[in-house]
């Protein structure tokens, strides 16, 4: 895996990371890939602890409901496809689909929010 550029999603001056659990997937090309990234930290949770990683846990529901459950198929028979598909839905719910979380805004658009000024309160709103 190789990982180059900037994305065109994110501003360029945010700090990224990643948590994770502690499972063996995260292990071997994951961590060269965050190597790589450099500016990105590679934060884990405690094991056996998903109540200390909402978010994560959360979004693995939300693509699970939202795409896998749709592309099971895919996945299995054509994983170049199915990458692709997935590339285009995080692209999807990063850019256009609105978040309750936070107001009704895509997370995006409440970046830029973040670079312009203090936090608002999303449901505050």
């Amino acid at each position: 895996m190789k990982v180059t550029g900037s994305s065109p999603v994110l501003p360029t001056n945010i700090k990224l990371s990643d948590q994770t659990d502690n499972g063996s997937e995260f292990k071997g090309k994951f961590d060269q890939a965050i190597q790589q990234l450099q500016a990105t930290t590679h934060l884990f949770s405690y094991p056996r602890s998903p109540k200390t990683n909402g978010y994560v846990e959360r979004f693995n529901w939300t693509i699970q409901d939202e795409f896998i459950n749709y592309e099971i198929d895919t996945a299995e028979n054509y994983p170049e496809v199915f990458n692709q598909k997935l590339n285009q839905w995080l692209t999807y719910y990063n850019t256009i689909r609105p978040h309750q979380s936070l107001g009704y805004m895509t997370p995006q658009q409440y970046l830029v929010q973040l670079q312009k000024g203090p936090p608002v309160c999303a449901k505050c709103g």
